[in-house]
């Protein structure tokens, strides 16, 4: 599994999440803690957040104290719970956060729709990754976004208004 990554940044008493796919996800994900010191939660795979983490500090220079991970979680949806357990455990008032997640444009439907279960304050923002990845990510994504559907997790109402409010995915 790809590894999500959880972007925090703690400022001006916000906290901000990003949800990224690996290589891409991490470079974007550094590059916000670069430019304003935020915290980064790696979460996903059973091991993928910790090479991950290992990534984002060998690679971009991010520092050791600015990394947490979190590898219980296999799905989007657990990501989204997961984050906010340890969001909770970390900071005060996690309802009240921020949240940025970052991901591939085929994914970030799905992401705010699943973690604005836990953090009310979401936004997304798309990287972009090759077109072979893109078009088998997209097609990936339609049976995901149809099993949280069929699972309860949003209706068909809360698909519609994410598609089609102004700035949101």
């Amino acid at each position: 599994m790809t590894p999500t990554l959880i972007f925090f940044q703690v400022h001006n008493g916000q906290l901000c999440a990003l949800g990224l796919p690996f290589q891409h996800r991490v470079r974007a994900a550094s590059e916000i803690n670069r430019n304003d010191g935020t915290v980064i939660l790696f979460t996903g795979g059973k091991g993928e957040s910790l090479k991950a983490s290992r990534f984002a500090q060998q690679e971009f220079g991010v520092p050791s104290t600015s990394c947490l991970t979190e590898d219980t979680s296999t799905t989007t949806m657990e990501n989204a719970r997961e984050s906010f357990r340890i969001v909770s455990e970390t900071f005060d008032r996690p309802h009240n956060i921020n949240i940025l997640v970052v991901s591939d444009f085929y994914h970030v439907l799905r992401c705010k729709l699943l973690f604005q279960k836990y953090f009310p304050n979401v936004r997304v923002l798309s990287t972009r990754a090759n077109l072979a990845n893109n078009l088998f990510g997209l097609m990936r994504e339609m049976g995901g976004l149809a099993k949280n559907y069929l699972q309860g997790y949003y209706t068909l109402d809360d698909i519609w208004r994410e598609l089609t409010q102004k700035g949101s995915v």
